[in-house]
């Protein structure tokens, strides 16, 4: 969603209505629009932009390197992901939406899991 709107911003060329708009009473937090575009692009770091065993997640990710040394594309395709510890280092980010999340693939498969609605936090 950040990489998304920092594109549809970009396309409008917002920062230069929010430099202008910035000098007018009700325009006034837009001055901070600079640092709210460079968080947007924070959160994009963050993404995975594939599953594990495609190169998703970061370099020092152990969820990553399991699946790498399992060959296996995710942890759904894991028998051992239902009381997976390495898991764990997600639940402070999302609750155990993640573990729902794997559950849903399992069942359903990844191209059904991407249509619909995913838990990111719970």
């Amino acid at each position: 969603m950040a990489r998304d709107f920092r594109k549809e911003l970009r396309k409008i060329q917002y920062d230069k209505f929010a430099k202008y708009i910035s000098n007018l009473p009700k325009g006034k937090k837009l001055e901070n629009f600079k640092e709210c575009y460079d968080v947007m692009g924070t959160m994009m770091i963050f993404r995975c932009e594939g599953s594990c065993r495609k190169g998703g997640g970061t370099q020092n990710c152990q969820i990553r390197q399991c699946n790498q040394d399992k060959k296996i594309e995710g942890c759904w395709q894991c028998t051992q992901h239902v009381d997976c510890r390495k898991l764990d280092v997600l639940n402070g980010l999302h609750g155990n939406s993640h573990r729902k999340n794997i559950k849903n693939i399992k069942k359903r498969g990844i191209k059904e899991f991407t249509k619909g609605e995913k838990n990111w936090y719970s």
